[in-house]
């Protein structure tokens, strides 16, 4: 009977592998990340050693100028007119975008300053 000889693997892969699977940083791993780094030291001394300013939104330089945080204006929505809404009615006359009223009506609820009373329409709590 003639058995088929295999190719045994060559120690070189046996190593790879095992640092592979070991998740074991190897030089050329080590190279790439300080390439990495000196192309940000090269952005940044570029820049004159500043990031970029980054840009304020209408409804953030509101918040500054009123001294109150959007938590804050959206609480008082429901306690001073006593409505119930829906966040798209929220949205509207804040000026905020869907997502950030979302996550503001969210913790409200959390916090039990609201309840929800129809699906969609939130209150004050009774």
């Amino acid at each position: 009977m003639n058995q088929k000889r295999t190719k045994s693997p060559s120690f070189d892969a046996i190593i790879k592998f095992f640092l592979m699977r070991h998740e074991i940083i190897t030089r050329k791993d080590l190279q790439k990340i300080i390439d990495r780094l000196d192309n940000i030291e090269n952005l940044l001394r570029s820049s004159g050693g500043q990031l970029p300013k980054r840009r304020i939104p209408a409804a953030s330089r509101q918040e500054r100028y009123d001294g109150k945080s959007a938590y804050q204006r959206i609480y008082e929505l429901f306690r001073e007119t006593g409505q119930e809404f829906k966040v798209n009615e929220i949205r509207e006359l804040t000026g905020y975008n869907d997502k950030k009223v979302r996550n503001l009506v969210y913790r409200l609820l959390k916090a039990g300053k609201i309840q929800r009373t129809d699906r969609g329409r939130y209150g004050l709590v009774s």
